[in-house]
């Protein structure tokens, strides 16, 4: 069937005038007479008779009948072309003109432009009731105007009626055109919305996982007839029970329900389900959560399934902005601006400190980006050799070199068409390189090693570094050329001192993660994660996890014993003393000089500190008195750097 589409105008004119659209734009034409709110039951009869899928009017018009109607509504706007026609019209009656349009928030046009182009004597006259017309000719009358142009049919029958020189302002046909076209843009996309919506619903229905909906306050509204066969329910059981009501019901069922973890498995009967939780956020309003239900079995069939048939080149994205934990506002803004830059298809450059997530968030950009479907290739530019990196990264045609693989192989830039190219550690690539890596971001062509012929690539790039690449241009380490290709959309990670808040639920994450690896059920107190709070993780979340996995490994209870805790993060701490820690002469041999390992500002504050305690012997007061802090801020300084201080002197 062809969109019917409504068209309420305010004068009897206008369907004569259009009429024969209906067959150019291969939809029904209902044409309407009325104005404001006078149009309102006119529109909202077509709309319950079912003659109408939209309706254009005029501007105030649309506006008033609008909020009455489910169908969508559509404003036909005066432009500027619209008073060009007719204040050249009303200049063959008369020089000074008034134009009178309705009052309205938002106009579209220039009428100062207008004035500007034409050099025309043009007053201009607004009015919101039709009540005021009286009032607004009196002042039109007043000003001693020539002629009349207006927008509304009302006021010029008024002027007509008195016998006044007036032209109405008219719509051009290609201004209904592209109001008609936008209309029936819009039908297309809520008649492709509303097969999505349906297919959603088969697909819910017919899918093998069970799925329950919640509302915000935690009541069922919904589920689907796997998760009513997984949980031996039927849909009338389950609608409408709260979490509280399901323990009567199913206990571990309300339980999960009830908890704020994202993952539960619980006993059904002897068969083992994985609940998985999924809160549905819109417009930063919380509207209620999705329950997944699987049978534990079919998931571990599934994922070795899934391994099997994996790439074979292994180019594959694996981790999603889901899998970034942490609540802290440092991590949700670069989330949300790195959810903003995926996608776009410009080039990005991660930053951050070693043990950020650099790889993580590439990985989740492309998860995220419009190249999901394609390749996603890591390349860590450090580890390669120049000559290796070179051919890695171009291929070689067959015989470019002695070892070349007979028949030649393909690079790495060839291999991710389609997808992204994930260049770690650039700042560590040699400017030879650099130079050929500029050339293909700059003409989107790559050349084998040894061959004659360019191949045009569409690959997304990231790149990521420690290094502060500007500086590295400076000291002529990085080409200033490439610097600027590849500095398009910066993301600066935040190390994990700088979101210490998120450090318990990192490490929640891990110990459940490694522990249901190891088909073992062991997490951390409530009290230790919060200890873990109070070192810097210098690190960042590789160390963090280095400490979880130490833990997790020799734990045999469901929770590790305090003592084994605090060994294991003691061990960690001299660790990361020792890597830090300068040479025994260099640092002890003069009392007035210590030698600093470059680092960040705050790293080399810390190191300062932690060298000054141990030369003071733990003695607070002298320690604050050399580096002028006082008691509170010391406190909190020794706290970052772990070191251990005993009381001062008297």
């Amino acid at each position: 069937m062809k969109p019917k589409i409504g068209i309420i105008t305010h004068y009897s004119e206008f369907q004569k005038q259009f009429s024969g659209l209906a067959g150019e734009m291969d939809c029904e034409l209902l044409f309407s007479t009325g104005v404001l709110d006078y149009a309102i039951a006119t529109a909202i009869d077509l709309e319950e008779q079912g003659k109408v899928d939209a309706i254009i009017s005029h501007e105030k018009t649309s506006e008033a009948i609008a909020p009455y109607l489910k169908v969508p509504v559509l404003s036909l706007h005066i432009k500027d072309s619209n008073l060009f026609n007719a204040f050249y019209k009303c200049r063959q009656l008369g020089e000074r003109i008034a134009f009178v349009d309705f009052d309205k928030d938002v106009v579209h046009y220039d009428m100062d432009h207008i004035r500007e182009i034409l050099g025309y004597d043009i007053n201009w006259y607004k009015f919101s009731d039709l009540k005021v017309l009286p009032k607004v000719m009196d002042k039109i009358l007043q000003d001693r105007r020539d002629v009349i142009a207006t927008t509304a049919s009302c006021m010029y029958g008024y002027a007509r009626s008195r016998n006044l020189n007036v032209v109405l302002i008219e719509h051009q046909r290609q201004d209904l055109i592209t109001v008609i076209r936008h209309a029936l843009d819009i039908l297309k996309v809520k008649s492709q919305e509303e097969e999505k919506l349906r297919w959603l619903d088969a697909v819910v229905e017919n899918a093998d996982d069970g799925f329950i909906t919640l509302d915000r306050d935690n009541i069922i509204t919904s589920a689907n007839t796997p998760a009513q066969h997984i949980l031996h329910f039927s849909a009338h059981e389950l609608i409408g029970q709260s979490a509280q009501a399901l323990y009567a019901l199913h206990p571990a069922l309300g339980k999960a329900v009830e908890s704020g973890d994202d993952i539960d498995v619980i006993d059904n009967h002897g068969q083992e389900l994985v609940i998985s939780k999924r809160e549905i956020i819109s417009k930063e309003n919380y509207l209620g959560s999705i329950l997944k239900v699987d049978v534990l079995k079919n998931i571990q069939r599934m994922e070795m399934h899934a391994r099997k048939k994996a790439s074979p080149n292994g180019f594959v994205a694996i981790s999603t902005f889901d899998d970034i934990i942490g609540s802290s506002s440092a991590i949700q803004a670069v989330k949300e601006r790195a959810r903003r830059y995926a996608v776009t298809n410009s080039h990005i450059l991660i930053t951050g400190e070693s043990g950020t997530g650099k790889e993580m968030f590439a990985q989740s950009i492309h998860n995220y980006s419009g190249w999901k479907d394609g390749p996603f290739i890591a390349v860590n530019c450090a580890t390669l050799p120049e000559n290796l990196l070179d051919s890695e990264l171009f291929g070689y045609e067959d015989g470019a070199f002695t070892g070349a693989k007979k028949g030649g192989k393909a690079g790495l830039f060839e291999l991710a068409h389609g997808g992204t190219l994930f260049l770690d550690e650039i700042g560590e690539m040699p400017l030879m390189l650099q130079a050929k890596v500029l050339r293909v971001l700059q003409e989107k062509e790559v050349r084998r090693i040894g061959g004659v012929k360019n191949k045009p690539i569409s690959v997304r790039f990231i790149f990521a570094t420690n290094r502060d690449l500007y500086q590295e241009t400076r000291s002529n380490r990085f080409r200033k050329d490439l610097y600027y290709r590849v500095n398009v959309l910066n993301l600066v990670l935040p190390p994990l001192r700088d979101r210490a808040g998120d450090v318990p639920l990192i490490a929640a994450h891990l110990a459940a993660r490694l522990a249901a690896d190891r088909g073992r059920s062991v997490g951390f107190t409530f009290e230790q994660l919060n200890r873990l709070t109070r070192y810097s993780w210098t690190g960042n979340v590789r160390e963090l996890q280095n400490f979880v996995e130490r833990v997790i490994a020799v734990s045999i209870k469901r929770h590790p014993r305090d003592q084994l805790f605090d060994a294991i993060l003691d061990e960690v701490i001299a660790e990361a003393d020792r890597e830090s820690a300068q040479p025994a002469a260099a640092e002890d041999t003069d009392s007035n000089a210590l030698l600093v390992p470059i680092g960040t500002m705050y790293e080399m504050e810390n190191h300062i500190i932690a060298r000054l305690n141990k030369l003071y012997e733990g003695d607070r007061k002298k320690l604050g008195y050399t580096l002028d802090l006082c008691g509170t801020t010391l406190w909190r300084r020794l706290k970052e750097t772990n070191a251990a201080v005993r009381p001062s002197s008297p």
